[in-house]
């Protein structure tokens, strides 16, 4: 797995820091070790804040100011990070099922394709003709591929395409995201927010998805590869086969 390019902003050096960490089982135990009692604290005062928010806007005589809902963006930007960090370093215990990729897909296609427009870019998904079924765990897949789509949605290029494809064979699950085109950036922003609120801010926790989707092959005994140039790409690799070789929760 390639770590991600350093390019000197703090979401860059802290993905960049996970992504270091998240295949090793010791690693991943000292990092619950410093974060777990950060994050509790850091929950602690967002409850605080969020009980704040709902009383003032329930007690307020007049419409609140249009700052007041970035306010309110930022909260949940600040939320998402930790609920992203909370889960690369928890243990994660696979439920597993055995069925065909591509009902995975399906299940999310819409909400994927949704945050792709808003981002002024679109999402192709190419099925294969055949595939085998095998076993994964589809909410813990499903978090990461959805962390993986809303980062890219909020950073695509507007006329830029996403494509997702997958195959099975050489008893793996093999998924490739790949993009391609594209113009002028288009302002990132929260797939499906139409006020930006403050960009910095709500995009910070998206390129955590890296280190999450890697967490979440790993639990799952599989790799990720990456490249961020010319233009971005993944290749998620697991066995079909999981049972037997899953015995105990992943760190």
């Amino acid at each position: 797995m390639r770590p991600i390019p350093h390019e000197g902003t703090a979401e860059g050096g802290l993905c960049c820091s996970l992504l270091r960490l998240v295949q090793s089982d010791r690693q991943i135990q000292q990092l619950r070790e410093e974060l777990g009692s950060f994050s509790h604290r850091c929950r602690n005062l967002l409850n605080g804040m969020k009980m704040s928010l709902y009383f003032m806007r329930r007690g307020a005589e007049r419409p609140l100011p249009q700052w007041w809902d970035g306010l309110e963006l930022n909260y949940r930007g600040i939320e998402e990070l930790l609920d992203q960090l909370q889960a690369i370093y928890r243990p994660i215990s696979l439920t597993l099922v055995r069925g065909a990729f591509r009902c995975l897909v399906q299940d999310r296609q819409r909400l994927w394709s949704d945050w792709f427009a808003s981002g002024c870019g679109t999402l192709e998904i190419v099925p294969p003709e055949q595939e085998s079924e095998g076993e994964f765990d589809p909410m813990c897949l499903t978090m990461g591929l959805d962390a993986l789509a809303r980062w890219r949605a909020s950073a695509i290029s507007a006329g830029q395409s996403a494509y997702i494809s997958w195959r099975t064979g050489d008893g793996q699950f093999e998924v490739s995201w790949h993009e391609s085109g594209g113009t002028a950036p288009s302002p990132i922003r929260p797939p499906g927010q139409a006020s930006p609120g403050s960009p910095s801010l709500l995009a910070a926790h998206q390129p955590l998805a890296l280190p999450l989707l890697a967490r979440v092959m790993t639990a799952h005994r599989g790799i990720m590869e990456w490249s961020g140039k010319p233009e971005f790409h993944a290749l998620l690799r697991w066995p079909l086969n999981q049972s037997d070789r899953l015995k105990t929760p992943s760190s």
